[in-house]
């Protein structure tokens, strides 16, 4: 009986359109949720024009991040005594696989699959950049 009342409503163009409208603006403002970390000042694809773009532009951004990171704690690894390193390289084992879930938790809010793309691609580069910057600071004496 529901399945047949919800039937006839869907036969309604007024019904119809109305459920299209509500589908077209939640898939507008799910996109536009997904492209905030490429709105933001220190983004490093702000005018990448569209999601294609940008999400192939955080793609690079997040591989120079990624190298980035990878080039400070090689510098670390030279400058630190042996038991800090080996402090810096848990607490790192530790950090990589919080990006990844949590990078995923935040694709994982879009359906779309570029949207969903470019939220996963824009949070690691944002995340890496972060961790980079962390330890800029903690480690300020050698990164000055």
């Amino acid at each position: 009986m529901y399945y047949a009342a919800m039937a006839s409503l869907w036969k309604e163009p007024g019904i119809r359109r109305g459920l299209l409208a509500v589908a077209l603006c939640l898939a507008a403002a799910l996109q536009a949720g997904a492209q905030e970390r490429t709105r933001v000042p220190d983004a490093p694809c702000r005018a990448a024009g569209n999601t294609n773009r940008e999400t192939i532009c955080l793609t690079a951004a997040a591989r120079r991040a990624d190298r980035q990171l990878e080039r400070m704690v090689r510098e670390l690894r030279n400058a630190l005594k042996p038991e800090e390193f080996n402090q810096l390289q848990a607490a790192q084992s530790r950090w990589y696989p919080f990006r990844e879930a949590n990078c995923a938790a935040e694709r994982d809010l879009y359906t779309e699959l570029s949207v969903a793309s470019l939220a996963y691609v824009a949070c690691a580069e944002a995340n890496t950049r972060q961790r980079v910057e962390e330890l800029k600071l903690m480690y300020a004496w050698l990164f000055r």
